[in-house]
């Protein structure tokens, strides 16, 4: 296995994607009763922390599924080869977070500057599994 690291995520680099997923946008807006958007309020543990903040201790994480990317030498060759595995992943709303000084007030973000456009998703995600569900 090839060993890479991990560089320290930028704020600018924090708010923006490059993939979206309109399935775990809908399970994590579903989840909560904040009224928080995805993309916009949801970051993981590693952005909010770019970001300037400290998820509260004791705040329990909603859990979505990612797809991770990890090489690894291949056998056969010995050189490095790209693989992807389904993991979970960890995201909270800033309703669980607070600055990381301890010299900023106990604010929390009313929410990202410069949010990221909300996907169009291509098929209507209510109506493809309500289709699923009557074939069962």
């Amino acid at each position: 296995m090839v060993a890479t690291h991990k560089r320290t995520m930028t704020a600018s680099e924090a708010r923006s994607f490059d993939r979206y997923s309109v399935a775990n946008a809908s399970y994590v807006k579903a989840s909560l009763d904040c009224g928080c958007e995805p993309y916009q309020d949801i970051f993981t543990y590693n952005r909010w922390k770019a970001l300037g903040y400290q998820v509260e201790r004791g705040q329990k994480a909603i859990k979505i599924p990612v797809v991770k990317s990890i090489e690894v030498d291949n056998p056969e060759t010995g050189e490095p080869e790209t693989r992807k595995l389904l993991g979970r992943g960890a995201v909270f709303c800033r309703h669980q977070v607070q600055p990381a000084s301890s010299t900023q007030p106990e604010t929390r973000p009313t929410a990202a500057p410069k949010p990221a456009p909300t996907p169009k998703p291509a098929v209507n995600f209510t109506d493809k599994v309500m289709n699923t569900w009557r074939d069962i």
